[in-house]
């Protein structure tokens, strides 16, 4: 159960004569749909409750059982204002019971021993947590009318004890009031020496900081004029380095002007200087003087080494094909100065 209550719930395993005395199946049953039917389901007239009840005592009665399982079924909210409170009004609780015990009487004159019985230990069950509930209202009770009679000692004596400094206060006004003007020039003076101390701390702070700051910039000025040190240290010794490179500079460049002077004074400069010369006449901005300059560069690299080379090759394949051509009978060309070593043979009418 949840809501108003809180708990487990464990069901017995029922029989006729527990059912008769009430109702002890868990409102998780599950039954059987051929037995519904049998039994035609709820008494359609019981509409006050514990129409449930009575379709479980007709259902034992035709010799049905009910099995129950252990462990924890469902949760089962318990609420005020549900179906099932309608039943807690005696009236409407009796007329149920009188309907459910005249409709059933035959199984309850069968079972009339076991439902006393047990409706007898129900009452002695029932007596007796009255009888415990008396002695925890009486207890209650009476710790309660304690607990009243404490507060009303202590409201006196609490009275006694406020009358009492009202007159220690009326007793004692003048030098409560002359010390209350010592703690207020207390205060005062408290306040000033706190702000004088305030100051001097500031100040203090202040002066630390700016000695920090001061040692801070002694110790970069320290750093700074290391390393001015060190870099003029470097620029000296590069000053020196450059001067010597200098001297070497001086002196390749004095070989290099001999070197061009001999150059131009000698006789393939003066011939370059010539070539250029005639390629500057050359160089008009007509087309035919760009077609024979064209045709110039053409006949110098034939006349060249490489030109005649490749001039030797073309002729050479040329009057080859010719003869080949020209040959009325089979001809072999043998290639190479051995004529006993013959890498390939050509043959046949071209």
């Amino acid at each position: 159960e949840f809501g108003e209550r809180n708990g487990l719930v464990e069901q017995p395993q029922v029989d006729l004569a527990m059912q008769l005395v009430g109702n002890r199946v868990d409102a998780c049953v599950l039954a059987r749909r051929d037995a519904l039917e049998q039994l035609g389901g709820f008494d359609a007239s019981m509409r006050g409750g514990y129409e449930d009840w009575e379709l479980w005592i007709r259902m034992l009665g035709e010799g049905f059982r009910m099995l129950h399982l252990p462990g924890v079924g469902f949760h089962y909210r318990v609420r005020s204002g549900s179906y099932g409170d309608r039943t807690d009004d005696p009236l409407q609780r009796a007329a149920v019971v009188r309907y459910v015990t005249g409709k059933h009487a035959h199984h309850y004159a069968l079972h009339a021993q076991a439902v006393i019985a047990e409706l007898h230990a129900i009452q002695a069950h029932d007596k007796r947590l009255v009888q415990q509930a008396r002695t925890v209202a009486d207890e209650s009770l009476q710790r309660a009318e304690e607990a009243v009679r404490a507060r009303e000692k202590a409201a006196k004596e609490l009275t006694d004890l406020r009358a009492e400094v009202l007159q220690l206060r009326a007793d004692h006004a003048g030098e409560l009031e002359q010390l209350r003007s010592l703690i207020a020039k207390a205060d005062v003076r408290t306040v000033e020496l706190e702000g004088l101390v305030r100051e001097s701390e500031a100040r203090s702070a202040r002066l630390e900081a700016l000695l920090a700051g001061l040692e801070k910039e002694k110790d970069k000025l320290s750093e700074e004029a290391h390393r001015l040190v060190g870099e003029l240290d470097k620029a000296m010794g590069a000053l020196a380095v450059q001067r010597e490179h200098s001297a070497a500079l001086q002196g390749l460049l004095g070989q290099y002007e001999a070197r061009i002077h001999a150059m131009e004074n000698s006789r393939l400069w003066r011939m370059r200087r010539q070539y250029h010369k005639l390629r500057a006449l050359m160089r008009t901005s007509s087309d035919t003087s760009k077609r024979g300059f064209k045709w110039l560069r053409r006949v110098a690299f034939l006349v060249s080494r490489k030109g005649r080379r490749i001039l030797r090759k073309f002729f050479a394949k040329v009057f080859k094909a010719l003869y080949l051509i020209t040959e009325e009978r089979p001809v072999r060309i043998v290639l190479g100065d051995a004529p006993d070593q013959l890498p390939y043979t050509l043959s046949g009418d071209p």
